[in-house]
């Protein structure tokens, strides 16, 4: 008796849920992201340049690159953002980079109020969906290494019986 996909995915959710269920959640916040870069492309997008005021180390690995903090102004003057973060790199030595900011974007919504590097604008779009690839193929593997496995009876699992 051949077993459905219903009964492997529930099979392996019983052995590790905190392990599948933490990917199941890490996908489907991937596609969420995913979906708001894409819905995204058409709200304006505003170039200008980010000024770092601050870099915030980390707690644990006080060589680590820094969370940058700072302020993005439009080229043509009209938008000023303070406290605003970075995603990209601050190469310059005067701590300023070109960056855009995407009005209403995902990111840029108030909550998270972040700019991105002139070389990373690109990215916003297809990493999401690559992070949501690759965790549905850990999954599928989580979920094939944890099937109901039978015995040389014919049962399954840990309800087999020796015969």
């Amino acid at each position: 008796m051949r077993h459905g996909l219903g009964t492997l995915i529930v099979a392996a959710f019983a052995k590790r849920p905190v392990v599948l269920g933490g990917l199941s959640l890490a996908i489907v916040l991937s596609v969420i992201m995913g979906v708001g870069g894409i819905a995204a492309l058409s709200l304006p997008l505003h170039w200008g340049t980010y000024t770092e005021s601050e870099c915030t180390r980390g707690f644990l690995n006080r060589n680590s690159s820094c969370s940058s903090k700072g302020r993005w102004d439009s080229d043509d003057g009209t938008i000023s953002l303070p406290h605003t973060g970075l995603s990209g790199p601050l190469d310059s030595a005067d701590g300023t980079v070109r960056a855009s900011y995407r009005e209403g974007g995902i990111t840029t919504n108030g909550l998270f109020n972040i700019v991105t590097a002139e070389g990373e604008a690109d990215g916003s779009i297809w990493q999401p969906w690559t992070v949501a690839v690759v965790l549905i193929l850990v999954l599928t593997w989580q979920i094939w290494v944890n099937r109901p496995r039978r015995t040389p009876t014919g049962q399954i699992g840990r309800h087999a019986h020796p015969g």
